[in-house]
């Protein structure tokens, strides 16, 4: 779209130095009837119409942070003070003015960028930082009270409120291992990451650098009230083409109880609602919308088909090539059931993952050859196109991705797993702190620490704590002695008379850190600990580093958009790939 922009510009441009050099009248230049688009997408809805509301809303908001370990702050800006004092008072929280005077409690700020074309309900990633002139010492282990969001507008005398967008409200990861990891909100939802490990997990690993216990993020923290949708804008407003494109995006899309287009007042505008089955790539199905064909010839279709195929065997953009294929719908599968025998690897590979999300099953063959390929670079693509056939039936050799030698195939195959078919990946997920899995698997062992959308500690294969071992935090103490086959573990704030003892397992020593306390009149022995995500964190890391663990971790990758917007925010399209740091 940029670059199309700029040949607009460039064009009037033009025009204005000819009418200059002429002495004639300035003229503005003719408003171009179609948007200049590769040839194999002409006639389509691209040529027509630009896909707008891309753009992610700023939101931001104040809140009370609680649960700290007198860490907290007793200083709050006057008109702060009172405003939190009127939300707890609206809410019904029992003796405020004690409680804002404590120091388990601070008043923090909180920005996140709602995403585009999100629905109601919908989570995003907050960032967190105490209130200036505070003097909050670390928000490790608080949980934020809910709260509102509204929207950062911006004019000609700044920043300015809007109204409410999103509530805010759980429990703050400060992150161990940066100091820049958690001064970022969220970057705006739509495609999620395709990582890729490009380190040797044998690399000697750095020196852990002192995290910023003043900066957090609220993993899932922000919930939408209002959905927002995508839309189409007409290039050269006309009820006729918009009807035309509305008719088409519905026939390809059939209605989930609403149509997915829907026309205007204005005679420019198409509001486009994304159907249940791309919620989770958004960007595919604006990409679909945008190669929407036309024209209705059939003979003219068929062309454009084979058109687009052999585009694809010359490696042309295949991510815009195959999208353009899949909006002709099932239409498209006789020509592309023949190629899932291509000689040519990646021609096979588009082949069968067009078929997949065309909810295709004949194509489950030709991918699970991939997934079994452990040099294919389409291992964890295929994956992922796995969980795109209907009723989770590509769910069994998804399930063998989870032995792949390659552990983000393995990654991707557990949270494919997950959304397709999770009772073959149970999980046991611990009341506002995260969720654990561990993951059966022949390959080499790993834990997998989420940092964006939701907290996940995820063990692949069996991991154990080597004796002997001391983690020792302001918050914790870890401990087994050489010839000792059981951990104990202690939360500074209870005391050593709370000392929970487990097994050497790693699942046993993180489930039994977060659990509740679950301590009774009559039963003073405490089932957990109740310590936070970070907490956990912090220990498996500083397991690995002692080398009581051999296991590497491996975390998610985070995109950064600074507390104050100050960061180019990224465009909705292609995947970033990004490498998973390997600790």
């Amino acid at each position: 779209m940029r670059t199309i922009l700029c040949v607009f510009v460039s064009v009037a441009v033009v025009l204005v130095g000819l009418a200059a050099g002429c002495g004639k009248p300035l003229l503005a230049p003719e408003r171009p009837t179609k948007l200049e688009v590769p040839s194999y997408l002409n006639d389509t809805i691209s040529q027509h119409a630009r896909v707008a509301g891309l753009e992610p809303v700023m939101v931001q908001g104040i809140g009370l942070v609680t649960g700290l370990d007198g860490t907290g702050s007793t200083i709050h800006p006057p008109g702060i003070r009172d405003r939190i004092l009127k939300e707890m008072n609206r809410r019904r929280v029992p003796d405020p003015e004690r409680l804002l005077a404590s120091r388990t409690t601070a008043v923090v700020s909180l920005t996140g960028f709602i995403p585009a074309g999100c629905q109601a309900g919908e989570r995003f990633d907050l960032s967190v930082q105490p209130m200036p002139g505070t003097d909050a010492s670390s928000l490790e282990g608080g949980m934020l009270m809910e709260t509102e969001l509204v929207r950062v507008e911006l004019g000609r005398a700044g920043a300015g409120q809007g109204q409410t967008l999103a509530m805010a409200a759980g429990p703050i990861f400060v992150s161990p291992f940066t100091p820049g990891d958690t001064a970022a909100a969220a970057a705006p939802s739509g495609p999620r990451p395709v990582v890729r490990d490009t380190r040797e997990t044998a690399s000697p690993a750095p020196e852990p650098p002192q995290a910023n216990r003043l900066l957090g993020v609220i993993l899932g923290g922000g919930r939408t009230l209002h959905a927002r949708n995508f839309f189409l804008q007409l290039i050269n407003p006309s009820e006729r083409t918009a009807e035309m494109i509305v008719r088409h995006v519905n026939a390809r899309f059939p209605p989930e109880g609403k149509n997915i287009a829907k026309g205007n007042v204005e005679p420019d505008t198409v509001d486009l609602l994304v159907p249940a089955a791309y919620g989770n790539d958004k960007a595919r199905f604006l990409n679909i919308v945008s190669s929407l064909y036309l024209i209705e010839d059939p003979a003219q279709r068929d062309l454009r088909m084979r058109e687009l195929v052999e585009r694809l065997r010359q490696g042309e953009d295949p991510t815009a090539v195959t999208a353009a294929l899949e909006a002709f719908g099932t239409s498209v599968v006789p020509l592309l059931a023949p190629l899932l025998e291509d000689e040519q690897p990646h021609m096979r590979f588009y082949a069968a993952r067009t078929m997949a999300v065309l909810k295709r099953t004949d194509c489950l063959a030709a991918l699970e050859k991939f997934v079994a390929d452990d040099r294919s670079p389409f291992q964890e693509a295929a994956v992922r196109a796995l969980a795109e056939l209907p009723r989770g039936s590509g769910a069994a050799v998804i399930l063998k991705a989870l032995h792949a030698e390659n552990p983000t195939t393995r990654i991707a195959a557990y949270l494919m797993l997950e959304r397709v078919a999770p009772h073959l990946v149970p999980s046991v997920q611990i009341p506002d702190r995260f969720t654990l899995a561990v993951v059966p698997s022949r390959a080499k062992p790993f834990v997998f620490i989420s940092r964006q959308d939701r907290a996940r500690v995820v063990i692949f294969g069996d991991v154990f704590i080597e004796p002997p071992l001391l983690v020792n935090t302001p918050r914790f103490l870890a401990s087994v002695g050489r010839d000792e086959t059981q951990m104990s573990l202690i939360n500074k704030r209870y005391g050593s008379a709370a000392t929970v003892r487990t097994s050497l397992l790693l699942a046993d020593v993180v489930s039994a850190m977060a659990r509740p306390t679950d301590v009774t009149d009559r039963n003073r022995k405490p089932n957990g600990l109740e310590l936070s995500y970070s907490d956990v964190v912090m220990f498996i890391d500083s397991a690995i580093q002692e080398g009581a663990v051999t296991a590497p971790l491996r975390l998610e990758p985070i995109r950064f958009i600074g507390p104050a917007g100050d960061q180019p925010l990224p465009e909705l399209g292609e995947p970033e790939i990004i490498p998973i740091p390997d600790r």
